[in-house]
Formats: structure tokens, C-alpha cells, sequence
């Protein structure tokens, strides 16, 4: 051997024809020998060292035996079956069992009781069946562990192996700086890391002889993200818009996953279509590059649009100095008018473009606008005062309306036209009410003097021949003529015609009397004016 690995080896030869100086030695070899097949008789053959005969010279070998060491030093050779131990050669790349048992353990040797004929490298081997562990190169540490979200716990499980022993001893440490409770001890562990980030991680394995291993692995705990989303336009029959937002410390998002009312999505924003006014689920879930999720539900109360109308509607006209009130027709929960006001109805005096917002229970809104258009008072004028004789007319006439209304009506031939006739008895004051198309009301008033008359002309001619020229006697011109009492007589004084006292004078005799015509000649009247207590008489000429 060499150095402290020191492990004597003997040779035991029978020469056959020996001649001349012949040298031989044993060099030691702290390797393994390579060989393509064994004995089925032994089990393990040491890995870590062998011996190789040399020989200086010529000599015919009949025989050769082998006397090996072996010795616990260093935990190489592990003899604690030395019946089972054996000795092997190896020759064209085959082992050969060379029979022997050890005399001793943990340190001894072992002597081959089968010769060879050649010089061939040797080795110690365990017998199918033993227990020895020969020149073990000890275990080789391994594990199981891989990136784990934070706040999942991660499970360490140990793949170290020896294949000549048996392991007792597992130690890990899990790589958090600073901290003293990292460590572990047996095969499979489990641990929590309180914060994100790459850790290494150590574990140390022995074998029941003592023989060590390590190896370190480098690990990640990812940061988990952070989901959540909002919706907005949830109201029927819009689209609902769901914004997804999500952070997360190392890996970024590489997935998104919507569910929503049973539908699936994959982008960051999504629009959804709900087909009634309901209360719906709605969830999203997001990976992160390493793996790690997190996910946020809500539930979304999708409802209907409120029906919003304004009373009254449309295109308003308000008379100038007047108000109108507007009012929303269906009760909501709340109301924003373009005015600023947020009660229910609200009054106007001026020009407008009102716009009611009116909102549901779950914020959904919906408009409706009215215009308020001021329009002037109509310039109602009732005409000029006038003076007229007493028991004549007057003949009104207003402007500046549609629609009309006289007062006092008694002593109008229509109070509800622009232009009626007036015949009072005394001075008398006629109001007039003037509506235009916008209901707008606009007043006037016109004053009627009586005077009565120095003269009175009477008509004294009837030509009833159709030509529209005094076809009838007509006194209407007369004043006082309607409270006057009108009689006709032929030149014999003879009566033919007699107003009645109910009616008056009708002013449409034609010189006739039911269907008889008086002859064309002079007749002769008389007139009762009872308003001047005055008669008046003449002639009168029936021309044919």
C-alpha cells in the first residue's frame, strides 16, 4: 500500500522448471477493477482497491495462492462476516472465486484456498449471502424537493443510497439566513418558509459505519399573487365589463381564468352578456409562472335599467311669468337634474334643457330631457274707446290672440269672438281676455260712451227688387230702435204692419204682408222711441 492505505499482500508460488533470477512484486491499486462478469457465488466485489502481481524474469508457474489484509482503518473494509469473505481474480475480464475466509474481524487476513496457474490481479469479495462491506465507497446524498408557493409546506424526501450499508442519518438545513429552526433530522421532512425567495438547502446522510455524504440544492418559494376585479355598465340589457387586476412579486401572470354564470374566459378583461336581470357568480383565478394561484369571487347583481320619464314631456312653453313643474313619473332611488336639484319633481320659470338621471337600487341609471321654452304674454288690445248714441252699437275688435272672451256679456252679441257687437244701455267698460296658441293670456279693455242723438235719421225709401239696395227697411241705424215700438199705415190710415212688443222692430219689411204686396205708392209710419220718450213721424216710399 501506500502512504497510511497500507495493505500487505503475500504471494504463494509453485515453480515447475525455475531458472535463472526472477523477481516478483504486488503493487496496490486504489481503484476498482473492471470486469464484465462474476460468479454467482459472490455478491459484491470492493470498489476501492485491488492488487496486481508482477513478475521480472522467467518462470513457469504451477500454482499461486493469494494472502490478503484487510483492516477497518479508514472505514475502507467493513468485515463483520469473515466466513463470507472471499478472495477473486480476474482474468479476461471475468472474476474468478478464489475460495478463502477471513480469520477476524474487523481486521485480518484472508488466504485464497484455490491456485491459479497464472498471475492474475486479486481482490476481496463478499460471498453471496455475507455481510461484509469491502472497500464501500459510503453513501451518496440525494433528494426530492422542488419550487414551492409560499405558504404551501414543501416535503423534503431524501433518494441519498448506499449500496453496502444502510443509512441512520439524515440532517437538513433549509437555508433561511439568520434563523436557528431551520433544521430537520429523517428521511422525509416537511417545512413552511415564512417568506418568499431562493433558498438553498443541505442535507447530510451517514451510514451505520459513520461514512458521510452532502449536497445542496437550490430552491424557490414564489411570492403567490394577488387577484381581484370590478365590474362596471351591470345593467340590463348591457354588457357587464369585468377588469381583472393581479400582481404578483416574481414569475408573472401567466394565466387568467374566468367563470362567470357558467361561460369561460382566458384574457385579462373580459365582457359578459347575462341574459335576464338576476344576481350572478362571477370568479376569477390567476397562475403564476411558477405555478402558484390565488383567486377572487363576487357576486354580480345585474339589474334592469329604471323606466325614467319626465311629466310633462317633450317641448314645454311656459307663459313668462309663470311656472312649470316637472316631475319624475316612476319613484326611484335617487334623481340628479341637469338643475342640480335631486328630489323627485322640481319647479321652472325659465328656458331650459332639463335632463333627469335617474338611478336603481344597484346604480343603474337611465335619462330622460324635456325643454322649457319661455314664450312673451300675447299684446292683446281691445281697440280705441268710442262714443255712440244711446240705443245704437258699437262694433268691437281685438288683436293680438287666438282666443277671446269679453266681459261684461250681457250686452255683447257674443262674448267668445274677436269682434261682437255691443249695445249698452250705460257707459260701460268691456274687458277682453286674449289666449294665444301657448295658452300665454294677455288683457285689454275698451270703454263705450252713450250720447243721444240732436237729429234722427230715418230711412224713407223700400225698393224690394232683389238688388240689394233697401230691399227691406232697415232702422237698425235708428237709436233706440230695439226698445221702440214701429207702425205702417197706408195713406187711408189703415195699420199693415205693427212691431211686436216682445221682439221689436225685426227690420225686414219689404212691403208685403205674409204673401200679399202692397201697391207702390207713399205710406205713412210712426216710430215710438221709448228710450227718449219721443215719437217720430214720416212718409215713407214703396217703389216696385
Amino acid at each position: 500500500g501506500k502512504g497510511p492505505d497500507f495493505r500487505p499482500a503475500r504471494m504463494i508460488l509453485t515453480y515447475s522448471n525455475p531458472s535463472g533470477i526472477v523477481e516478483y512484486s504486488m503493487e496496490l491499486f486504489n481503484t476498482a477493477m473492471v470486469f464484465t462478469s462474476k460468479p454467482a457465488d459472490i455478491k459484491n466485489v470492493s470498489k476501492l482497491r485491488y492488487w496486481e502481481p508482477k513478475v521480472y524474469g522467467s518462470a513457469f508457474i504451477s500454482n499461486v495462492s493469494y494472502n490478503l489484509s484487510y483492516s477497518s482503518t479508514f472505514s475502507d473494509d467493513q468485515v463483520s462476516d469473515p466466513a463470507n469473505l472471499r478472495v477473486v481474480s480476474l482474468a479476461l475480464g471475468s472474476l474468478t472465486n478464489l475460495g478463502g475466509k477471513g480469520i477476524s474481524s474487523p481486521n485480518g487476513i484472508i488466504e485464497s484456498d484455490k491456485g491459479i496457474t497464472s498471475l492474475t490481479p486479486v481482490t476481496i469479495a463478499n460471498a453471496y449471502g455475507g455481510s461484509n462491506i469491502v472497500g464501500s465507497p459510503g453513501p451518496v446524498a440525494a433528494f426530492q424537493g422542488s419550487n414551492v408557493c409560499l405558504g404551501t409546506p414543501l416535503t423534503f424526501t431524501s433518494t441519498s443510497a448506499d449500496p453496502y450499508s444502510s443509512l441512520n442519518y439524515w440532517k437538513w438545513d433549509f437555508g433561511v439566513i439568520g434563523a436557528s429552526d431551520d433544521t430537520a433530522m429523517g428521511s422525509s421532512v416537511s417545512y413552511s418558509y415564512a417568506d418568499s425567495g431562493i433558498y438553498t438547502v443541505k442535507l447530510i446522510v451517514k451510514n451505520v459505519f459513520g461514512q458521510s455524504d452532502s449536497i445542496t440544492q437550490t430552491i424557490i418559494v414564489a411570492d403567490n399573487p394577488v387577484v381581484s376585479f370590478t365590474f362596471k355598465s351591470n345593467c340590463y340589457p348591457n354588457d357587464v365589463e369585468f377588469d381583472g387586476k393581479a400582481s404578483v412579486g416574481m414569475g408573472g401572470i401567466k394565466s387568467y381564468e374566468w367563470e362567470i354564470d357558467g361561460f369561460n374566459y382566458g384574457s385579462e378583461d373580459v365582457n359578459n352578456a347575462f341574459s335576464l336581470p338576476g344576481t350572478y357568480d362571477a370568479q376569477l383565478k390567476v397562475t403564476s409562472g411558477f405555478g402558484c394561484t390565488d383567486s377572487f369571487y363576487q357576486s354580480v347583481l345585474y339589474d334592469a335599467l329604471p323606466s325614467v320619464v319626465i311629466n310633462p314631456s317633450g317641448i314645454i312653453y311656459v307663459c313668462m311669468g309663470d311656472t312649470v313643474t316637472l316631475k319624475s313619473v316612476n319613484n326611484h332611488l335617487q334623481y340628479n337634474w341637469s338643475t342640480g336639484e335631486t328630489v323627485q319633481s322640481i319647479s321652472k320659470s325659465s328656458s331650459w334643457e332639463v335632463i333627469l338621471r335617474a338611478y336603481s337600487s344597484n346604480n343603474c341609471f337611465a335619462e330622460d330631457t324635456v325643454f322649457v321654452n319661455v314664450v312673451p304674454l300675447p299684446l292683446v288690445s281691445a281697440g280705441n274707446d268710442t262714443v255712440i248714441y244711446t240705443g245704437t252699437r258699437a262694433f268691437l275688435k281685438a288683436s293680438g290672440a287666438k282666443n277671446y272672451v269679453w266681459t261684461p256679456a250681457s250686452s255683447l252679441s257674443d262674448p267668445n269672438i274677436f269682434n261682437p257687437i255691443a249695445k249698452p244701455q250705460t257707459k260701460t267698460a268691456y274687458s277682453v281676455i286674449g289666449t294665444d296658441d301657448f295658452g300665454c293670456v294677455g288683457y285689454d279693455t275698451v270703454s263705450v260712451d252713450l250720447k243721444f242723438p240732436t237729429t234722427i235719421k230715418v230711412p224713407n225709401l223700400v225698393t224690394p227688387n232683389g238688388d240689394g239696395h233697401n230691399d227691406v227697411w232697415d232702422l237698425r241705424e235708428v237709436p233706440g230702435i230695439d226698445n221702440s215700438k214701429v207702425v205702417i199705415m197706408d195713406k187711408w190710415g189703415s195699420l199693415i204692419y205693427e212691431s211686436s212688443d216682445t221682439k221689436g222692430y225685426t227690420h225686414n219689411w219689404a212691403g208685403k204682408r205674409l204673401d200679399i204686396e202692397y201697391p207702390e205708392g207713399t205710406y205713412y209710419y210712426i216710430i215710438e222711441l221709448r228710450d227718449f220718450n219721443e215719437t217720430i213721424k214720416g212718409a215713407l216710399l214703396l217703389v216696385r
